[in-house]
């Protein structure tokens, strides 16, 4: 079967449609993506340099999980110091009522009490970790700041058991000078606690300014990946509407010229049949 041969207009016309129809589909595309850049062949620049701007932002996004972690681990150390620092004030005034009895039962069981308390202190300070952290058992826990890790926090832990606070048991409190290392104790105790409760606290300011900065960056990297690909909605809608009325100008302009050329046909037959 012998190839079709279109007239130099009617070529023309379908040319200009398959034209039009492939821009058509370029601004569909970027109106339904919201990008003018949907691959290398686009704008292999921007496209490129959009992607690395993208990843910084994914691996900074990735990092927040670390900073969240080692903010849970220092909120759980200033819950635990908080509960043992109630503890401790409670020995305090056991000591204190220990020392103005006289009756040996009631020194006696104000001692017992008071060791009940010692071990209460050291169970809260075993259960005070997070995610497998624990800053008041002597752990530590660090935040990376950047990929590579070369920006990082490392909080250091204390120890706030009984021993680390230097509260030791007694015996039974019939004896002045036990009762008065009790009282010693446990003040030095609460003023250690409130010294790590400082610190802590200052650590977790620290990384709540990390936090703030790195959702910032995120943000930051994000909207410079989309200006170097986002499309303008309203540009590309235009610019479809003019493709549109192009093409309805090309197919009027086909069918036009396949008209004329099947008059020219007709044209033709009909001398054949006159002049045949």
């Amino acid at each position: 079967m012998s190839d079709i041969v279109l007239s130099a207009g009617a070529r023309s016309s379908v040319l200009a449609l398959q034209g039009i129809s492939q821009q058509m589909s370029q601004f569909q595309l970027r109106l339904s993506t919201g990008k003018k850049v949907n691959s290398a062949l686009d704008n292999p620049q921007s496209y490129f340099t959009s992607a690395a701007l993208d990843q910084q932002a994914s691996d900074l996004s990735g990092l927040l999980d670390s900073i969240t972690n080692v903010q849970g681990a220092i909120s759980a150390a200033n819950n635990g110091i908080s509960s043992i620092e109630s503890l401790v004030t409670d020995a305090k005034t056991l000591a204190n009522s220990a020392l103005a009895s006289s009756d040996p039962a009631t020194k006696a069981a104000y001692a017992s009490q008071y060791n009940d308390l010692v071990t209460q202190i050291n169970n809260l300070a075993v259960d005070s970790g997070f995610n497998g952290a624990n800053l008041l058992t002597s752990g530590s826990i660090t935040a990376n700041f950047n990929a590579n890790g070369t920006s990082n926090y490392t909080v250091s832990g204390v120890d706030a058991s009984a021993s680390g606070l230097g509260i030791s048991t007694v015996t039974d409190f019939s004896n002045p000078t036990e009762v008065n290392n009790a009282l010693s104790q446990t003040g030095a105790a609460l003023d250690s606690l409130r010294g790590m409760s400082s610190t802590f606290s200052t650590a977790d300011t620290v990384l709540a300014v990390r936090q703030d900065f790195t959702k910032s960056m995120v943000s930051f990297l994000n909207g410079a990946s989309s200006g170097l690909t986002a499309s303008d909605s309203n540009a590309d809608g235009a610019a479809l509407l003019a493709l549109q009325t192009r093409q309805q100008i090309a197919q009027t302009a086909l069918t036009f010229t396949s008209n004329a050329d099947s008059n020219v046909l007709r044209l033709f037959g009909l001398s054949r049949q006159t002049f045949g």
